[in-house]
Formats: structure tokens, sequence, C-alpha cells
């Protein structure tokens, strides 16, 4: 007897919602995959902005008042080397 085609078996339902669940455990991953990425980067800034502290006084008063005027013009999909 074939197989009819455009009929749903349990055994496929089952295979798509192992498939999903799959899916989901790895986007899970990769998000605190990046989560963790982005927390190791803010803590290199953090210490880079100490550092520039230490060695050029004033820098943070400098850098608080840059900050919004460069996030404005700011272009994330410009190489900052075509400016």
């Amino acid at each position: 007897m074939a197989a009819d085609v455009g009929k749903i078996y349990p055994a496929d339902i089952h295979l798509l919602r192992k498939e999903i669940e799959v899916q989901g455990e790895l986007l899970a991953q990769e998000r605190f995959e990046r989560k963790a990425e982005i927390d190791r980067l803010k803590i290199q800034i953090e210490t880079l902005k100490r550092l520039l502290e230490e060695t050029n006084p004033g820098f943070l008063a400098r850098y608080r008042s840059a900050y919004p005027r460069e996030r404005e013009s700011f272009d994330p999909e410009m190489n900052p080397r075509d400016k």
C-alpha cells in the first residue's frame, strides 16, 4: 500500500516537534554566547576607558561630552577608513 502523499502521520509530527526543540536549544545557546561576548566587550571597553583616564587626565569628561555626538553620526556599516 502506497503512502498517502497529502497525509501527515503522527511520526512526522513527532519528528517536526523534535526538530523545533533542537533548533530552539541551538538558538538559546547562540543567544547565551552572544550575550557573553557582549559582556566581554563591555569589560574591555571599561578597562580601556580607565587606562586612558589614568594616562590622559580629563579623558572621561571629554569622552562623556563626545559620546552623544559621535553616537548620532556613527554608521556601523561604514568602514572607518572610508571616511
